[in-house]
């Protein structure tokens, strides 16, 4: 089985199982989001870089966080939606999540570093 079969059967049972997580009210599963659009993603690692850029250890620089943000929509395992209706994706694999929030800020962290990817 490949990665997108294994993404669409992990989305698919969230989104049968868990619908909302119980304590931060993140809606599971779904359609997955679209990606943003280049300058929302230059804002995400803008934010990212600020914030959590000791967390990614393989961007050294602001434009290398954004690629790592592309690929973490890209590879996404899960993604949804957060109760003020900002999208996040979130990596498995990585242990990355990205959030774009409807203003179009946003941001990228590893939620080992945080706690749970949905708090």
């Amino acid at each position: 089985r490949d990665r997108t079969e294994q993404t669409n059967d992990y989305n698919n049972a969230a989104a049968e199982s868990t619908p909302f997580h119980p304590d931060a009210g993140w809606v599971v599963g779904g359609p997955k989001p679209e990606a943003p659009l280049a300058p929302e993603i230059e804002k995400i690692a803008e934010h990212g870089w600020k914030k959590h850029a000791d967390e990614i250890p393989e961007a050294n620089t602001q434009e290398e966080l954004e690629k790592v943000v592309q690929e973490t929509i890209e590879h996404a395992t899960e993604w949804g939606v957060r109760p003020n209706g900002g999208k996040y994706w979130y990596d498995e694999v990585t242990d990355r999540v990205v959030v774009k929030e409807p203003n179009g800020q946003g941001t990228v962290y590893n939620p080992d570093n945080t706690g749970s990817h949905l708090d």
